[in-house]
């Protein structure tokens, strides 16, 4: 960001929170036991997730002249979820081998399915 502001090129990141779409629920929380603070709305303190339309959002104030002077930043939008830790996926340490296991197949299923919804028939 310091290297490109003279040339009028912001440099700028979003870390979204939780925001519900089937295919990134398939990531985050592949099976019953793989649950975490990414899927859990109970520990977001705005006490819901976000939206793709308030992300849409973000980035087309990021992207606007009215935040030509905003460069260097990542913003986190999620919730406030960042600020009451511990990590997001702190949980995830306590999953087995087994757990990891199959948490990985239903990934991979999961992707397999959202791959042929891109893909013309």
């Amino acid at each position: 960001a310091a290297e490109w502001a003279r040339h009028r090129i912001r440099v700028n990141a979003i870390a979204p929170g939780p925001i519900p779409t089937e295919y990134a629920w398939a990531m985050l929380n592949p099976t019953g036991r793989s649950s975490s603070g990414a899927t859990q709305t109970d520990r977001i303190p705005a006490g819901r997730p976000g939206t793709v339309a308030e992300l849409a959002n973000l980035v087309i104030f990021l992207l606007s002249d009215a935040c030509d002077y905003l460069t260097g930043q990542t913003i986190a939008m999620d919730g406030g979820q960042m600020l009451a830790g511990p990590g997001t996926f702190a949980e995830l340490a306590k999953l087995t081998d087994a757990d990891w296991s199959e948490a990985r197949a239903q990934s991979k299923a999961a992707s397999a399915v959202s791959a042929a919804q891109r893909t013309p028939g």
